[in-house]
């Protein structure tokens, strides 16, 4: 008798229970193509154990429609299962590629909060749900030029506030401003020995390093436009800490 001749034989392949039964099944296995053969094998007969049973023998009765029609539809399923991981995989890598960026610090203005070299990781994405805050220490870069570089300064003035300098004080609309971090006393007021007007989108900002510190006092830096921040200064890597956080003051 050929193998796979008739329903009996196919039927064997539901109703292994001996070692003799198990080479028969591997034997058909091999000469049908494989699994894929098996696959595509028609089954069109009922295991004699289910012979007569009613709905048992229906429930094993498998037509090769049925089956291309479950595999269709588990292939559906795996795709469905492989196209969700690579769109959870595709946003995150846009949301970190939108949101974080990172830089060095390439001066000594902003000690003792950051030193020079010190690797920052920008936030990108908190100024675009709100404006800066006092105190912040944000990352901006002037001019358009491929040339220019990332600055990093602390928020001293908002827009629409008017800032002063007087005897290494600053004064914001007149009131003397309490400082967030440990700063040295400036020696020189540069531009804000005058009264500053701040116009609507623009920010006063100081290095820590007062009196080594190009910044909103001097002409080449002047007050920051809104559009020319990047973003805060949150994680310094190379020596872990979360920016904001260091070299406060005792009584803040």
């Amino acid at each position: 008798m050929q193998i796979g001749a008739s329903a009996e034989m196919r039927a064997r392949f539901f109703c292994v229970k001996t070692p003799s039964e198990a080479r028969f099944f591997i034997f058909v296995l091999l000469n049908n193509g494989g699994f894929f053969g098996i696959l595509s094998y028609k089954w069109d007969c009922v295991p004699k154990w289910a012979e007569g049973s009613g709905s048992v023998a229906e429930r094993y009765d498998f037509t090769h429609a049925e089956r291309k029609e479950k595999i269709i539809r588990i292939c559906i399923s795996i795709g469905i299962w492989i196209v969700s991981v690579a769109a959870v995989i595709a946003l995150a890598w846009l949301i970190i590629f939108l949101s974080i960026e990172k830089t060095t610090m390439v001066d000594a203005s902003m000690e003792p909060t950051l030193k020079q070299d010190d690797r920052i990781v920008i936030d990108k994405m908190t100024y675009r749900i709100r404006d800066p805050k006092r105190n912040d220490i944000i990352v901006f870069r002037q001019g358009d030029s491929e040339h220019s570089f990332y600055n990093i300064k602390r928020v001293i003035g908002l827009p629409g506030e008017k800032v002063r300098i007087s005897e290494g004080i600053v004064y914001i609309n007149g009131t003397a401003l309490e400082e967030f971090a440990n700063v040295e006393n400036m020696i020189l007021p540069g531009l804000a020995n005058y009264e500053i007007t701040l116009g609507e989108d623009e920010y006063f900002v100081l290095g820590d390093a007062r009196n080594n510190s190009e910044d909103s006092r001097y002409a080449t830096v002047g007050n920051v436009k809104r559009s020319e921040i990047i973003g805060r200064a949150w994680i310094r890597t190379n020596k872990f800490g979360f920016v904001n956080s260091l070299n406060q003051r005792q009584d803040n």
